[in-house]
């Protein structure tokens, strides 16, 4: 089968690419320092504990992701959050953007994951990253899936393809 040309295909899973611009990536990393300075008392939650330096560009990455589901949503004037961590969605009303350097990576949710919002796992590296899938937190969390740490890790081999996410969002629009 002929994949169109932003389609990468990894062990069978079909994967957008998208890929963020110089400046682009400045913004990235911008809001990533302004993310670390106004948010000093933050707590770093993840199984990796960083230091300041990675912390910058572990979010610089995060926020590189939410850049490019925002740009293939076509989401205009898309300006990424600096200390609104886990009290509004990274997108619109309910999108929530789970970022991995791991190209074949899980989509990881916690129980500070809001059960009414869609996890969309993005993958890669600035200036390319991945869309790999969407999915919805409520029914994702299964205790099939639950790690020591509480966590829910979500192989991308179950996750829905953006496509039907594009079609989610245009049918409840036009409803």
């Amino acid at each position: 089968m002929a994949w169109p040309k932003d389609y990468v295909v990894l062990r069978g899973l079909q994967m957008i690419m998208a890929t963020l611009t110089r400046d682009e990536e400045f913004e990235a990393a911008s809001t990533a320092f302004r993310r670390e300075f106004e948010s000093p008392d933050k707590v770093d939650r993840s199984v990796q504990k960083v230091n300041m330096h990675e912390s910058i560009a572990r979010n610089a990455e995060a926020i590189g992701a939410e850049m490019c589901v925002a740009k293939y949503f076509g989401i205009k004037g898309f300006e990424p959050t600096v200390n609104g961590f886990k009290l509004h969605a990274d997108l619109g009303a309910n999108i929530e953007v789970k970022w991995t350097k791991w190209r074949d990576g899980n989509l990881i949710l916690t129980s500070r994951d809001r059960d009414s919002d869609i996890a969309i796992l993005v993958t890669g590296h600035s200036p390319e990253y991945y869309l790999c899938g969407w999915t919805y937190i409520r029914t994702a969390r299964r205790p099939a899936r639950q790690r020591g740490d509480g966590s829910y890790w979500i192989n991308q081999s179950d996750l829905m393809p953006i496509e039907d996410l594009v079609r989610v969002i245009h049918d409840k629009a036009s409803l």
